[in-house]
């Protein structure tokens, strides 16, 4: 039997999965661009979920149309 290996970098541990079955239920996987893997990490996951949260409760900040606004509402902050 053959059987397909899932590195262990983008699972999270090594796992093999025969080939037939991977062919059964290969057509319901969602396949993730590597150079995007860090996206779906657990912990970029909770950030995401909580920027999400924030969002949604209004926990975000005024949008500035330029770089002058935002450098004068910066410098505020700090005072």
């Amino acid at each position: 039997m053959t059987n397909i290996t899932i590195p262990r970098q983008i699972s999270g541990e090594l796992i093999a999965v025969p080939k037939k079955e991977y062919q059964l239920f290969s057509s319901f996987l969602e396949f993730i661009d590597i150079k995007q893997i860090f996206f779906w990490t657990k912990e970029w996951q909770a950030k995401e979920w909580q920027a999400d949260k924030d969002i949604a409760t209004g926990k975000v900040s005024k949008v500035y149309n330029n770089a002058k606004d935002l450098k004068k509402a910066l410098r505020l902050l700090k005072k």
